[in-house]
């Protein structure tokens, strides 16, 4: 596959070529990505993607990568990751426009320091806003949809548009962004006012319930599997007994079993054949089938 970087325009941003994708996934696997850039605008972004598009190149956005598993053969074309460039902030009383590239715990202590609450159960989630919208992520019954008001967008035919919220299908861990190519740019979030002191107290006790609860000193990817019904991924993980299960240096959590942390040197494929595994023991045991949250990259 030719990549020609010089047609793409000027792109303004950072381009990396065969880039490992270890370094930019939370599971700390995964092959060479042909091209990766990071880029500095919107403008760079729609010169990326109306490149690719006349070339016939695959691309693929990504944020911080972690809910992301990439395959040991790499990804062929162009990985576009906009974590920590698309990431300006603007408040304006309650109104929070937030760049998809911003991580969401940044964004949860800036609004904080704002006097804004809304956002205290993103703080421990380690991904960037784009992504969280395209997952609605959340944590402790709390939903990012809840205060999310337009989002900004570069759709599939390379122009810029806004949707709201809508328009947008969430669902429990889903937008209607996983059917589309569309990539978002920038979020409008509706917040409300609160007492800096009781948002920041109430995130520093929902930080020291994750450091409790999930493994976080080694690489991982979050909940590996979706809530099923009302059953815990993590209970009927354990109940089925794969808790400490292993393939490789991948292993299922011993602190929480919908987790599955890489020990050293997991490839993406130790970790496919253990959510593999889980699924088979759970389905026998309980006649359930896990549906995996994780997001898998191949070439």
């Amino acid at each position: 596959m030719k990549i020609d970087i010089k047609r793409m325009g000027e792109i303004k941003g950072q381009i990396k070529i065969n880039e490992s994708m270890r370094n930019h996934t939370t599971f700390r696997v995964g092959g060479t990505a042909d091209i990766l850039i990071l880029p500095k605008d919107i403008e760079d972004v729609q010169n990326i993607v109306n490149y690719a598009k006349s070339e016939g190149i695959p691309y693929h956005v990504i944020g911080n990568g972690s809910n992301l598993l990439v395959s040991d053969k790499g990804i062929r074309g162009i990985v576009i990751k906009i974590c920590k460039v698309l990431n300006e902030i603007i408040i304006s009383e309650n109104t929070v426009t937030v760049g998809a590239g911003c991580l969401l715990p940044s964004l949860a202590k800036e609004t904080m320091r704002h006097g804004l609450k809304g956002l205290e159960h993103v703080v421990g989630i380690p991904g960037a806003v784009g992504g969280g919208v395209r997952m609605n992520a959340g944590s402790g019954g709390h939903e990012l949809s809840e205060v999310v008001e337009k989002v900004t967008i570069l759709t599939s035919e390379g122009a810029i548009g806004e949707l709201y919220k809508s328009q947008i299908g969430f669902g429990y861990r889903y937008s209607f962004f996983q059917e589309t190519k569309d990539i978002i740019l920038q979020v409008i979030l509706r917040l409300q006012s609160g007492a800096t002191e009781d948002i920041r107290k109430t995130m520093d006790d929902i930080l020291k319930k994750r450091k409790e609860k999930f493994p976080l000193s080694y690489p991982n990817a979050g909940s590996v599997f979706k809530r099923k019904g009302d059953y815990s991924p993590g209970k009927l993980i354990e109940d089925a007994g794969c808790k400490g299960m292993t393939r490789g240096d991948a292993e299922v959590s011993q602190l929480h079993a919908n987790f599955i942390i890489n020990k050293g040197n997991a490839a993406a494929n130790d970790i496919l054949f253990l959510i593999k595994d889980i699924q088979d023991a759970v389905f026998a045991k309980f006649n359930v089938l896990l549906e995996p949250e994780i997001i898998f990259l191949e070439e």
